[in-house]
């Protein structure tokens, strides 16, 4: 992406898969914003976020819990990587009854490629949760 009199322009590699374009610049903004608020005398919570008549330090962290979750879900870096789960997938090669050749997949640890799906799901969950706190939370970026 890139700006071309003064308009935001994409190119069709940008489209291509357009989560992977737009992940990382919402992510560093969110950093920023995160860091930004951090360190300045204003908290930026949303009104929602406020429980009494001023804002305490608990409706400040739980601002702050909500940002991580929405920084969880854009960094590409939290998902489970394969190489941290010890197991492999060997292909086999078979014949059929018919003479056509057979593919099988087979697990060395079908204990560790299980912990390493339910980690992948439990992955995709937090992400989904925090693209959704970003959308409903979107107008509150702001300090």
């Amino acid at each position: 992406m890139r700006k071309s009199k003064g308009k935001w322009v994409a190119s069709r590699r940008d489209v291509w898969d357009l989560d992977y374009t737009l992940s990382p610049i919402i992510l560093a903004g969110l950093v920023k914003f995160k860091e930004t608020i951090t360190n300045s005398q204003f908290s930026g919570v949303p009104s929602s976020f406020v429980k009494g008549p001023a804002i305490t330090d608990e409706d400040v962290k739980e601002w702050h819990n909500t940002i991580d979750s929405m920084i969880y879900a854009f960094d590409r870096g939290n998902m489970p990587n394969i190489k941290d789960y010890n197991f492999k997938i060997n292909l086999e090669h078979g014949e059929k009854a018919d003479g056509s050749t057979q593919i099988f997949l087979n697990c060395d640890n079908e204990e560790e490629k299980q912990r390493y799906y339910k980690d992948l799901e439990d992955h995709q969950k937090k992400c989904e949760e925090g693209r959704l706190l970003f959308a409903k939370y979107y107008e509150n970026l702001w300090y």
